[in-house]
């Protein structure tokens, strides 16, 4: 009887050291970073600059875990952002209205867990285009910046000069938005590729009249539209538009301090 005393109290005191030493072995394969510089610290053993290296390890550990929840989220956002609809019209052309993609995407960021900010707008060339810096940010403490050069459309007769910068400061942060999140506008084609914003009428007359005064050649028109992702100028995308205007104004400076 004793005999089998021994040997149950045996198995019961090799149970509860079992059930001791696991919950130790679990804890220290899920150690991170930190938990070691702690260790570290404690033991008061470390010289200060093994610790400086590993906080410098740690920091790098925790921006590599933010990025990657940053890429996911993004590519949870796309996922679940429908492609949305042009519903309005200017000029005689349809597009979404800055109102109609923040209704649309709000609730898709929040879920991802991403907001926007925007920091500075400023004009420049004589206010002919509109430079916009703004944040993606997510929840998890990773950010990329944004950045959007644009050109000033033309105002309506009745606009005055504030509400035609006030409509290009919109317009560029409609534009810098998707261009960053990969938002698009257009109806819904069943994965073919979606329909790109191109210039106005009035921007391609300026274009036209700008390639005459810079006297280009059909070559160089051709590499021009290339550049700007059209098959003819009225087909220049409207992202482009500021670039090839730049080109085209550059050249005719040149011709004009050429000597006699």
């Amino acid at each position: 009887m004793v005999r089998k005393r021994l040997k149950k109290g045996t198995n019961k005191m090799d149970k509860k050291q079992t059930a001791a030493v696991e919950p130790q072995i679990i804890t220290q394969a899920v150690q991170t970073p930190l938990d070691i510089i702690q260790q570290c610290a404690l033991s008061g053993d470390v010289p200060v600059e093994k610790l400086q290296a590993l906080f410098d390890l740690e920091t790098q550990y925790k921006q590599r875990e933010a990025q990657k929840a940053f890429s996911a989220a993004v590519a949870k956002f796309q996922h679940n952002c429908p492609v949305i609809e042009k519903g309005d019209s200017a000029n005689g052309k349809p597009y979404a209205r800055m109102d109609r993609i923040a209704r649309t995407i709000r609730p898709h960021m929040k879920e991802a867990g991403l907001a926007v900010t925007w920091e500075s707008v400023k004009f420049k060339d004589s206010m002919q285009v509109c430079t916009i810096d703004g944040t993606l940010l997510h929840a998890d403490g990773y950010s990329k910046p944004i950045y959007a050069e644009i050109a000033v459309p033309k105002g309506n007769v009745s606009q005055n000069g504030a509400q035609v910068c006030a409509s290009a400061e919109t317009y560029a942060k409609r534009y810098a938005l998707c261009g960053c999140l990969g938002i698009y506008t257009g109806d819904d084609d069943d994965g073919n590729a979606g329909p790109v914003d191109t210039i106005t009428a009035d921007q391609a007359k300026e274009l036209h009249a700008l390639v005459k005064a810079a006297k280009f050649s059909d070559s160089r028109v051709a590499k021009m539209l290339v550049f700007g992702g059209g098959k003819s100028i009225e087909t220049i995308t409207e992202g482009k538009f500021a670039d090839c205007k730049k080109i085209l104004q550059k050249e005719i400076a040149a011709i004009e301090e050429l000597p006699v």
